[in-house]
C-alpha cells in the first residue's frame, strides 16, 4: 500500500515537490517516489524493522517505512528547515510511534553513533561525504542493511579504454558499470575528463562542491565484500528499467548530467 496517497505532506511539502530533473523525469512526487523507496526495501519486509534514513529531508521514507510497520525511524538531516518539516510531518501522522529527526549531517552521526539499525538509508549522501570509505566502514559495524543509491563517477573511463584495448566495446562498458573500482573524483579531473570525453559532451553542468568523492559499483562490492556484505543488484536493475532516463551508466539524453545507480548491501551472519 502507498501510504503517501493518505499522508501526501510527506512528499508535497518538500521544496523539490514535482521537480523535474535534468533527465526530464519527476521521481518525487507520489507515485514514484514510493516506487523509489519500495524498491530500496519491499513493504512486506519492513514490518518490525529499525530503520535510519541518512540525508533524510522531510522524511518521506520514514512515512514509507512506519506505514509499512517499522517499529523504529530515525532520520537525519542538515537542513534545519527541511528537519522541522519532518517533525512535524512525523508528529501529525505517526505520533505514538517511535521516530524522530537529529539536525546533523551523516557523517557526523556516524562517526559517533553506537545504537543498531536493520536497514539503513543512503540516498545522494556519499559523494557528499569527504570521507566515504570511512563514513561507510563506521555505518556497516551498526546496521545489516544498506540502500545506497548515488552518481557514477565517469572521470576514468578514457584511460580504462587506453589501457584495455583488448576489449571490445560491449565488454568495456560491462566492466566501467559492474566491476571497475574508480574512487576518487575531483573537480578539476571531473573538468578535464569533461573535455575529453570522446562523445563531445560539451554542455554538461555538474556542481563541483559535489564532487568531493563519487564511488562506482565495482569499488562499493569490493569494499562491502571485505567488510562481510553481499551486494543485491536487483534493484538497480529494475530502475534501469523503469527510468531508463534516470537510472544506468552514462549522461542523460541532454547530456546535462551524470546517471545514478542504487545498489543494496546485506551482512552475511
Amino acid at each position: 500500500m502507498n501510504p503517501f496517497n493518505y499522508q501526501s505532506d510527506f512528499v508535497t511539502r518538500d521544496p523539490s515537490f514535482n521537480f523535474e530533473a535534468e533527465s526530464g523525469i519527476v521521481l518525487n512526487n507520489q507515485e514514484n517516489l514510493y516506487i523509489r523507496f519500495k524498491n530500496w526495501i519491499q513493504p512486506e519486509q519492513i514490518a518490525g524493522l529499525k530503520v535510519l534514513d541518512l540525508g533524510s529531508r522531510v522524511s518521506a521514507a520514514g512515512g514509507y517505512v512506519l506505514g509499512n510497520g517499522a517499529i523504529e525511524y530515525l532520520g537525519i538531516e542538515a537542513d534545519a528547515e527541511l528537519v522541522n518539516i519532518a517533525r512535524e510531518n512525523l508528529k501529525k501522522y505517526y505520533p505514538n510511534s517511535k521516530s524522530s529527526v537529529i539536525l546533523d549531517t551523516a557523517e557526523s552521526f556516524v562517526e559517533y553513533n553506537t545504537n543498531e539499525f536493520d536497514v539503513a538509508f543512503v540516498g545522494r549522501v556519499i559523494h557528499r561525504i569527504n570521507d566515504g570509505v570511512r563514513f561507510l566502514k563506521q555505518l556497516s559495524k551498526t546496521t545489516k542493511i544498506i540502500v545506497i543509491e548515488d552518481v557514477h563517477p565517469l572521470n576514468l573511463i578514457t584511460n580504462f579504454i587506453i589501457t584495455n584495448k583488448n576489449i571490445v566495446a560491449k565488454d568495456i562498458l560491462y566492466e566501467l558499470e559492474y566491476n571497475y573500482p574508480t574512487i576518487e573524483m575531483h573537480p578539476v579531473s571531473a573538468v578535464q575528463y569533461i573535455n575529453n570525453y570522446p562523445f563531445g559532451r560539451s554542455n554538461i553542468v555538474i556542481n563541483d562542491s559535489e564532487l568531493n568523492t563519487m564511488y562506482s559499483i565495482g569499488y562499493l562490492k569490493r569494499l562491502f565484500q571485505s567488510l562481510g556484505f553481499i551486494e543485491d543488484l536487483s534493484p538497480y536493475e529494475y530502475m534501469k528499467e523503469l527510468f531508463p532516463e534516470e537510472y544506468g551508466y552514462g549522461f542523460y539524453k541532454n547530456n546535462n548530467g551524470i546517471k545514478k545507480f542504487v545498489i543494496r548491501f546485506v551482512k552475511n551472519v
